[in-house]
């Protein structure tokens, strides 16, 4: 007997595979493979900073044209005072955890008001208030 074909009224709940159903094959994915939305971080201000889809690795900080930096998670607009550094920190989501890496070792990266040590990864969670030099940010998942 064969699987019935997926209808886009009722997706699949524990398929996963593909479907042969003569004329076309149909391909699902695990549940943990579905991507999930990107991160984002909202200012004080309640902007709304979206990351990139489509990766799982995005570099903060802020963009000169000079040399040549262009960050995923450009600061700065919020950062007029130049404090954030150009490659300030990077975030990372494996598995759906978070973790967050200070780049700068002339600025500070705080998580929580925690100040974090360069190039450690610290676990975040959505809420989380993230510092970058003089730019406040909450963290979203």
């Amino acid at each position: 007997m064969q699987p019935a074909p997926y209808s886009s009224e009722q997706p699949p709940t524990q398929l996963y595979g593909s479907v042969d159903t003569g004329s076309v094959t149909q391909q699902y994915k695990r549940p943990t493979e579905i991507q999930q939305a990107p991160p984002r971080l909202v200012s004080s201000s309640g902007m709304t900073l979206n990351f990139k889809a489509g990766q799982n690795t995005w570099l903060i900080g802020r963009e000169d044209p000079v040399s040549n930096v262009y960050p995923d998670v450009d600061l700065t607009p919020f950062d007029p005072g130049f404090t954030v550094s150009r490659r300030h920190a990077q975030l990372t989501v494996n598995g759906g955890q978070a973790s967050l890496v200070s780049l700068t070792r002339t600025n500070w990266t705080k998580v929580n008001g925690q100040r974090l040590p360069p190039d450690q990864p610290t676990p975040v969670q959505s809420g989380d208030q993230l510092e970058f030099a003089k730019v406040i940010v909450t963290f979203q998942v």
